[in-house]
């Protein structure tokens, strides 16, 4: 597979991945294969995190959940602040994936409905159709259809 690389050219740029060593009698050998691997740094690494289906989708629901419960609790603001990180990763996520906007407002009017009765402190009308609105967004989110693509 590394031969197969070596010599291909990705972005301009042309892969060598093979080196050639210095033989014993003083010639050039190429039959030494040298892979080089590099890893993404940590901020990149973590961009590339959140840039999965599931995990965008679990920050952002997160996010979004403890914002509301910031907002019907009294508190120092711990659930806010972490509430605000997660919904903006998880937005970040959703950003750079293939899906559709419509969804994502289906997807936050549910959590109003919700919000509804953790306000009232029942469940009832209001969270049926928080759950069913939740549901139907969950599943047409991305655009291929699946809840988690690729």
């Amino acid at each position: 597979m590394i031969r197969a690389l070596d010599g291909l050219e990705y972005r301009g740029t042309t892969l060598d991945t093979i080196v050639d060593v210095a033989a014993a009698d003083g010639g050039v050998e190429s039959s030494s294969t040298t892979p080089r691997f590099f890893k993404l740094g940590l901020v990149p690494r973590l961009f590339h995190t959140v840039a999965s289906p599931p995990v965008a989708y679990l920050l952002f629901v997160i996010g979004a959940a403890l914002l509301v419960f910031e907002f019907f609790t009294a508190g120092v603001g711990v659930a806010g602040v972490v509430g605000i990180a997660c919904l903006v990763l998880g937005s970040y996520g959703f950003g750079v994936l293939p899906m559709r906007g419509w969804a994502l407002a289906l997807l936050i009017a549910p959590l109003v409905a919700l919000a509804i009765d953790v306000q009232v402190g029942i469940p009832r009308f209001w969270t049926g159709v928080g759950i069913l609105g939740f549901t139907l967004a969950s599943v047409v989110l991305y655009r291929d259809g699946s809840p988690c693509p690729g």
